[in-house]
């Protein structure tokens, strides 16, 4: 939630591609650094680097769409997007068989496609100057930026937890090397963007001198981007989707954010900030965000309350329509090949334990 505020404040007059590159650049040699003092080495198998390239595309993919939509719409509305992350996990484990569905799911995806669409339908204003030159459709265009950043940090944190839960890839090393395949990515992406100016122009409709622009009043936005999320939350992130005992729980925190995103907004509109800083428009939450916050909120805790209820976990149901996604898709055959290995290794597992309480008792029987 503060990371939507923070950027908004930091992202005027930067274009967000270079300002996402920046990021990148500084965030990888430190999660390198911690990588090897926890892990040691960075070694990764060939067989996984398919999984690594998938891990770093949706990462590039998703924080490219989240800037950029931090400059056309509100970051209110950015963090109010932000608790659906776990029900794109759901439905891309259910496709896969690797989670089941159910009633108390099935709501939750449900009310969080309605919060979306009040959000994106009830807001018209919230950007910059980029907003201002294109109004509504500029907004509704952030929403969609939006929209695509949850499902690829989705796809991010669903592919971390089959590389290093079943592939047991070591996390921290995971991490430091899908970074370092998302600044490629970035790095590729933004000469691509600097070397056209209409490309330039709808990344960044205010920035006037330049691509490679980077103001001085940047600077605390890119720090708190680079220390506080990329290196503290995506460790906490990569632990979370190692460790949870279902994939959905691993984003399970984001609906906070929204709730965090318009506090802070609303007290530094309180405060004076917009006077203060005319450049940087904020603006309170209205009716429209809200509700459509709290629809999203309340989809969120259906699906946390339906794990809780009923344990679900990897197996479940196995339809014809998720069969036939697998059989068109190799990633979908690579993904669930995986989740597959880590359902029979726990089968296996509760089967060794049985077996060994069998011959415990029977020794047992035979000592006496």
């Amino acid at each position: 939630g503060g990371g939507a505020v923070v950027g908004k404040i930091g992202l005027p007059m930067v274009n967000p591609v270079f300002f996402a590159l920046l990021r990148e650049v500084c965030a990888t040699p430190l999660l390198a650094i911690v990588a090897r003092c926890l892990d040691g080495p960075l070694t990764v198998r060939r067989q996984d680097l398919r999984l690594v390239a998938l891990a770093s595309f949706a990462l590039f993919a998703n924080q490219v769409c989240f800037v950029t939509g931090l400059k056309l719409a509100s970051p209110v509305v950015g963090s109010a997007w932000q608790p659906s992350q776990p029900v794109f996990v759901l439905v891309l484990a259910v496709a896969m068989g690797m989670e089941r569905c159910s009633v108390f799911k099935t709501f939750g995806v449900l009310a969080c496609l309605l919060g979306g669409a009040i959000m994106t339908v009830g807001s018209s204003t919230g950007g910059q100057a980029g907003l201002r030159a294109g109004g509504a459709g500029t907004e509704t265009l952030g929403n969609l930026l939006f929209f695509l950043n949850c499902l690829m940090t989705a796809v991010f944190a669903l592919t971390l937890r089959v590389l290093t839960k079943v592939r047991q890839v070591r996390a921290t090393t995971c991490l430091a090397l899908v970074y370092a395949g998302a600044t490629l990515l970035m790095f590729t992406f933004s000469q691509v963007v600097s070397s056209s100016p209409s490309f330039s122009l709808f990344f960044c409709p205010d920035c006037r001198e330049g691509f490679w622009r980077l103001p001085s009043g940047t600077t605390f936005a890119l720090a708190y981007w680079v220390l506080g999320i990329s290196v503290v939350s995506y460790l906490c992130l990569t632990f979370g989707a190692t460790h949870a005992r279902d994939a959905t729980h691993s984003l399970a925190y984001t609906a906070v954010q929204p709730l965090a995103a318009g506090a802070i907004q609303t007290a530094l509109v309180a405060s004076g900030w917009n006077a203060a800083h005319p450049g940087v428009g904020l603006q309170a939450p209205g009716p429209a965000q809200a509700l459509g916050a709290f629809c999203v909120v309340l989809g969120v805790a259906f699906v946390a309350g339906d794990a809780k209820r009923d344990g679900s976990g990897p197996g479940g149901v196995g339809s014809g329509g998720s069969q036939r996604w697998r059989r068109k898709s190799p990633v979908g055959v690579e993904l669930a090949s995986s989740a597959s290995v880590a359902v029979s290794a726990s089968s296996a597992a509760t089967s060794a334990k049985q077996s060994m309480g069998s011959m415990e008792t029977a020794g047992a029987e035979v000592g006496r």
